[in-house]
């Protein structure tokens, strides 16, 4: 029985200090987070803000426009373009020749026209949050003074309890918090 314990013991700590060898016990146990590496290098294209937010049509027979790493890596392994799609089989022609419903040419024009100004920049938006993006900007339309505007109204009797949007928790000069 000693001779077991002590084997079993012997062995136990020749496992320890092996491990012990090529990092931490905390490591080897995973009680230790791993940091990502700010130095480690990324192939992607960076983010940025398209010129106008019109869609452009696709140009027939071309490849999808995405940045793909291993596309381009097997151009260069390869020596030649990655494949391009096939062309319409004849089910596929057949197919779309029974249908009834047939696709307008200028959709994305249309979608323009009616939609534009749902995509134009917003300066209130998410995009210009930050002050000096604010700066280049002027605002359209005459500013209202709220406290001026409050009394007007309160006067022509309109508004019984006028409500506005505060910068900060404090009430305006003149007005009873209710």
């Amino acid at each position: 029985m000693k001779g077991k314990t002590g084997r079993s013991l012997l062995a136990l700590g020749a496992l320890s200090l092996l491990a012990a060898c090529s990092g931490t016990i905390q490591q080897k146990l995973g009680l230790e987070r791993r940091v990502p590496d700010e130095f480690q290098v990324v192939r992607r294209a960076p983010l940025t803000l398209p010129p106008d937010f019109t869609l452009r049509p696709p140009t027939p027979g071309q490849p999808a426009a995405r940045n793909d790493t291993s596309l381009a890596a097997q151009e260069i392994l390869v020596g030649r373009a990655p494949d391009t799609p096939a062309a319409e089989s004849p089910g596929e022609r057949a197919l779309l020749a029974a249908v009834k419903v047939r696709a307008e040419p200028d959709i994305r024009r249309k979608l323009v026209e009616d939609y534009g100004d749902l995509v134009d920049l917003d300066e209130g938006s998410f995009l210009f949050i930050l002050d000096f993006q604010r700066d280049q900007f002027e605002p359209k339309g005459t500013v209202i003074d709220p406290a001026a505007e409050a009394a007007k109204l309160r006067a022509e009797g309109r508004a019984r309890r006028v409500v506005t949007n505060r910068v900060e928790s404090r009430p305006l000069p003149g007005e009873n918090p209710s």
